[in-house]
């Protein structure tokens, strides 16, 4: 993308203690299926929601796991899940997948 096509924007959101971000590349929601065509963001919900482990570690395996259990496939090389735990203004958690 060029200079002048390229019009970022910004977005801020309070996060409480607690509180869960997952940022993911197209990769994951453009994983494809033979029938149903792609993933989406709807359908990367419901398997966060149904795969959801104790850790961040497990959670985000498991949601690939279920991805490709449902029978996606994640081609190319763009796929990426982080995930940012808010655990306060001291310090964040993370944990990276790809």
């Amino acid at each position: 993308i060029d200079d002048e096509a390229f019009s970022p924007t910004s977005l801020s959101h309070r996060l409480d203690v607690g509180d869960r971000v997952l940022v993911y590349t197209d990769g994951i929601t453009e994983a494809r299926h033979d029938r149903q065509g792609l993933l989406g963001t709807s359908g990367l919900l419901t398997i966060v929601t149904a795969e959801a482990g104790d850790t961040p570690d497990k959670r985000l395996g498991r949601v690939l796991d279920g991805v490709r259990k449902r029978g996606y496939r994640i081609e190319g090389d763009d796929a990426l899940l982080v995930e940012f735990d808010w655990v306060g203004f001291d310090s964040v958690s993370a944990v990276a997948v790809a």
